[in-house]
């Protein structure tokens, strides 16, 4: 019996790599949305809250760019937009970081937010 090397017609064509998400992916995203909803929105929100109350900036970094900027809405919701956007950017940037960057917000975020509520319920 003799082996020939002859080449084998293929009528279906090679799979492709699919394009969905692995379940990493997948978890990651959820990590990304969960944490710009509680460190960009929640504690926002719940800051802005604070603040009508008559409550003042707990984070000294924040309260003292806020004081040299001036203590309105408007100078807080741009420093709160640069310190959501700095995390993700970086994360763009040097996927590596990506786990420890939505990690941190989201972690973060939770904290804020507890905290915010605390000083309003409390």
């Amino acid at each position: 019996m003799e082996l020939s090397a002859k080449a084998i017609p293929i009528s279906h064509p090679l799979p492709q790599p699919t394009t969905a998400p692995g379940r990493r992916q997948t978890i990651q995203m959820l990590v990304w949305v969960a944490a710009i909803l509680l460190f960009g929105f929640g504690d926002t929100f719940t800051s802005l809250l604070v603040f009508g109350s008559g409550g003042v900036e707990a984070n000294v970094l924040l309260g003292a760019v806020l004081k040299l900027l001036g203590p309105t809405v408007r100078n807080f919701l741009i420093l709160k937009a640069v310190a959501t956007a700095v995390p993700v950017l970086l994360a763009r940037l040097n996927p590596r970081l990506e786990l420890l960057a939505s990690g941190a917000m989201l972690l973060i975020g939770m904290f804020l937010v507890a905290q915010n509520l605390a000083a309003l319920l409390l």
